[in-house]
């Protein structure tokens, strides 16, 4: 690790001490309390101020006032409460899709990282021998899963500019789109269809087929999907699974709001 690097670190473990002592208290305070409470000198929490305040993670009433939170928090907790409603009402969706194809089912969540969230549901009683079970939890690219590219898809123009000009796409199979145009392109026909396909992509020998959940306002929530061994994904049952992934998702779209046509 550089010198620069480990600089870096250090001053992000500092901003970061100190937005804790802010959820942690849970009031406004001042420079002097903040420099006591974080164990830093005054003129250090100042610079790290300066740059919360500018990034509104904090927000100061006067020029000289106290801190507290800023807004930007807002916006987390709607994320939150957004994910926690879409699992409430995806659930019951999921466990019955799960058994209604035997297959392991996912839903994800973007995480504004380029990478997403997932969370899997299985049916205990499937006859299916051989299945793929990933990790909970797991953060998977957007670009090379069926789930992501759903999510990546309804992405605006600018966001998924700033999302390539962040990275390399990285292959992690032959399979793997790493070339941006051709990307570009799969996501023009992901938007138009309204379903992602991976074959073989993120993980040789896996497949898997997406759908989006939407809110009462039309926005992308997350998405639903199966996973399988590619094995046993050939034309037909691909096109089988899709189905039903399409249906469920709208049934959970529909609970939440949406006007499904």
């Amino acid at each position: 690790m550089t010198a620069k690097h480990q600089n870096t670190m250090k001053s992000l473990s500092k901003a970061l001490d100190i937005l804790q002592i802010f959820l942690e208290n849970r009031k406004e305070l001042s420079l002097g309390e903040i420099a006591k409470l974080s164990k830093l000198n005054k003129a250090t929490v100042s610079r790290i101020l300066r740059t919360l305040l500018s990034r509104d993670y904090i927000k100061q009433k006067a020029r000289r006032g106290n801190y507290s939170l800023g807004p930007i928090y807002l916006g987390f907790s709607g994320i939150v409460k957004n994910e926690i409603q879409l699992r409430k009402v995806a659930i019951n969706h999921l466990v019955k899709l799960a058994s209604d194809t035997g297959e392991t089912v996912m839903i994800a969540y973007g995480n504004g990282t380029g990478t997403i969230i997932t969370e899997t549901f299985h049916d205990i009683q499937s006859p299916q021998i051989l299945k793929v079970v990933p990790e909970e939890g797991t953060g998977m690219p957007l670009y090379a899963t069926s789930l992501g590219k759903i999510l990546l898809a309804n992405m605006t123009e600018d966001e998924i500019k700033m999302y390539l000009n962040e990275r390399r796409l990285r292959s992690y199979t032959p399979n793997t789109i790493t070339n941006i145009e051709d990307l570009k392109n799969q996501l023009k026909l992901v938007r138009k269809e309204g379903i992602a396909i991976d074959d073989q992509e993120y993980a040789i020998g896996v497949g898997g087929t997406a759908a989006a959940i939407r809110d009462n306002n039309g926005r992308i929530l997350g998405a639903i999907g199966i996973i399988a061994p590619s094995a046993r994904l050939n034309l037909k049952r691909m096109r089988e699974l899709t189905v039903k992934v399409i249906h469920y998702a709208k049934d959970i779209s529909k609970e939440l709001g949406f006007q499904v046509r």
